[in-house]
């Protein structure tokens, strides 16, 4: 699930929670990948997580039997307009499928566009 509210100096709290479905028996590991696609000026645009977000490292790890949650601030970059938030999982293990899904950006902030300041 993903979670984004609008501050009030333009920037964005985020939280993002990975989950393992079914059964939980293993420990999952891998990496993150999020990145915000959009327009800047009419050109398409994507911005990863890890360069607009100050509280993420590179790469995204991400260690878990149940669920882990990735939260911070993001900040988009002058006249982004942005469309949609993409997340992609990549497990270490073969056994786990790599999941890659696109949440439109309205969706998440309730139909608010933002345009960076």
């Amino acid at each position: 699930t993903i979670q984004l509210k609008k501050g009030m100096a333009g920037d964005f709290d985020y939280k993002i929670m990975v989950s393992q479905q079914g059964s939980n028996e293993r420990f999952a590991r891998g990496t993150v990948d999020v990145s915000i696609e959009g327009k800047n000026q009419g050109a398409k645009q994507v911005l990863a997580l890890t360069d607009i977000s100050d509280d993420v490292k590179k790469p995204m790890k991400f260690g878990l039997k149940y669920f882990q949650n990735f939260t911070g601030k993001l900040e988009l970059p002058d006249g982004f307009v942005a469309e949609s938030m993409r997340i992609k999982l990549k497990p270490k293990s073969k056994t786990l499928e790599a999941v890659d899904e696109k949440f439109p950006w309205a969706d998440l902030t309730a139909g608010e566009e933002y345009v960076g300041r």
